[in-house]
């Protein structure tokens, strides 16, 4: 690993800070914005930040919402819908099919949650929608550049929801 100048690290102590802080963040986006949650609940923080995603994407900025197909299993219809309509690109890590049938490595989950925006902007925290109170850092300059480069993995290897 290798140490890169020129960052600004903002450590943002819980949910209540951290989701004003990403949504800003999604408004504030012109060209890419990538997010990453294990879980994304039907509740207001969700509405929060499905409507920064979709007023982004409204926008021409072209939005990636990753979810896990377990932990985001209930992701609200109205939510997808909004998405969908507004060009973001929603994809879901091992969909869940059969719930109640045991099959080998079903519990190999998605579980980061982690947002790029413009490769300026990342977020990496352990709150995941509809949890507040994990800590978050946000990170500012070449170190955000570099994190935005790992959604590349996922892009093409996800089904869509």
């Amino acid at each position: 690993m290798q140490y890169v100048a020129g960052n600004r690290l903002t450590l943002l102590k819980n949910g209540v800070q951290y989701f004003p802080a990403l949504v800003e963040a999604i408004d504030a986006a012109r060209g890419e914005v990538f997010l990453e949650s294990y879980l994304y609940a039907d509740d207001e923080t969700g509405e929060l930040v499905t409507d920064a995603l979709a007023r982004a994407a409204a926008r021409g900025v072209n939005v990636h919402l990753l979810v896990d197909g377990f932990g985001a299993r209930d992701f609200s219809r109205r939510f997808r819908d909004r998405l969908r309509a507004a060009g973001t690109r929603l994809l879901v890590f091992r969909p869940e099919f059969a719930r109640r049938r045991w099959r080998r490595g079903r519990l190999r989950r998605m579980h980061r949650k982690l947002a790029a925006l413009d490769g300026k902007v990342a977020f990496i925290t352990g709150a995941a929608h509809g949890q507040g109170r994990a800590t978050a850092l946000a990170l500012a300059g070449e170190g955000a550049r570099i994190a935005a480069t790992h959604f590349d993995d996922w892009l093409n290897t996800s089904a869509q929801k």
